[in-house]
């Protein structure tokens, strides 16, 4: 018997980009989403989403369900104001997500008994957002520089040697005597982040992550390995191509017999597979790692809102020109040998594509 196929059900759960909104606050926008919702009745199996992850808005910290995504338009502590170039006027308002904010449960189910063999096939693509480990900053005009002061102020003051559109910023050395005419810049908003960070953390039934793993990527593993029957381990994101900075994962199910109960595939009988998020605020279990964190995630919006001057700084110093690609979200920096080294994204994304195939 020629292979049917049953049931094909597409979501694109969430994919953001960043942008900042002021203080300490990195906000990201949404740029698609979508939501599916399919039925196989003669196969006596259902395939549901249910849930919204992301949302425009969220409430006050003081309201009954803070930091939590809401339709209405009073006591909101983060709003949107991205707009995409589609749409209707409701569509083109993009979600997002902010240090403090919490996603909405997305539960996904597959629930019936089959009549025939069947399989389930899998396509989970995932990236998350992240600041790997290192000292980074923003190179800023120092207005404060006299010839009184310039001695004093000398090891932490750079010239830009560079060009009108890419600059390049240099140390100036011990020797170098002050110059009434020249502009000079310091590294502001600097962190120092001693360990990996990823600021979004999501959960899913059984499944609990922090913000030093990618909890998304071991997520999507998570969700690979119950549909193939076997571990899948957390795939590296792509370093090129049309899914470059995302992790693939495809699999297909064993062959299931005629009678199998779909209930218990995901989760467990009549449950449904939850996922959520959050973006903690004051994370990390000492003052110091607080307050490392919250730069972080300060630098991460500040680098999103205008990059040209963000930096990583070495260990003697001297500091490299960080760059965004704002089609994948990815930041590199280019090392001694020409070439770029990912070290942050900007954009979150999690699409899923199920499908329940009749099998001979």
């Amino acid at each position: 018997m020629k292979t049917a196929r049953a049931l094909i059900l597409a979501l694109i759960l969430c994919t953001v980009t960043a942008s900042f909104l002021g203080g300490t606050l990195a906000k990201f926008s949404m740029i698609e989403k979508g939501i599916n919702q399919a039925t196989v009745a003669r196969w006596g199996i259902t395939v549901s989403l249910e849930g919204n992850l992301f949302g425009s808005r969220y409430l006050d910290a003081d309201q009954t369900d803070p930091n939590r995504i809401t339709e209405g338009a009073e006591h909101i502590s983060v709003q949107s104001v991205h707009k995409a170039n589609v749409g209707t006027e409701e569509e083109k308002t993009l979600n997002v997500v902010a240090p403090g904010t919490k996603g909405n449960t997305v539960a996904i189910s597959l629930i019936g008994t089959s009549e025939v063999a069947a399989c389930v096939e899998a396509t989970v693509l995932v990236q998350s957002i992240y600041l790997k480990s290192g000292t980074y900053g923003i190179m800023t005009p120092c207005n404060t520089v006299t010839e009184k002061n310039f001695s004093r102020m000398l090891d932490s003051l750079y010239l830009d040697t560079g060009t009108q559109d890419v600059p390049v910023y240099s140390k100036l050395s011990e020797d170098a005597v002050f110059d009434a005419d020249a502009t000079y810049y310091t590294i502001e908003n600097q962190v120092a982040l001693s360990r990996d960070y990823y600021p979004v953390v999501f959960a899913s039934t059984g499944f609990a992550g922090n913000d030093a793993v990618d909890s998304l990527n071991a997520l999507a593993a998570l969700i690979a390995g119950v549909v193939k029957g076997t571990a899948v381990l957390p795939a590296s994101p792509a370093t090129e191509g049309a899914y470059i900075g995302k992790s693939l994962y495809e699999v297909t199910s064993p062959t299931l017999p005629a009678g199998t109960d779909f209930d218990q595939l995901l989760v467990g009988t009549g449950q449904s597979l939850e996922i959520t998020w959050e973006w903690l605020i004051d994370s990390g279990s000492t003052d110091a790692e607080k307050q490392m964190l919250t730069g972080a995630d300060t630098f991460l919006g500040m680098l999103a809102a205008d990059h040209k001057n963000a930096v990583l700084v070495g260990t003697n110093g001297e500091v490299t020109l960080l760059e965004v690609d704002d089609t994948c979200g990815l930041v590199t920096a280019e090392g001694a040998n020409g070439t770029r080294t990912v070290l942050a994204s900007l954009k979150t994304s999690l699409e899923i594509d199920l499908t329940v195939a009749q099998k001979d």
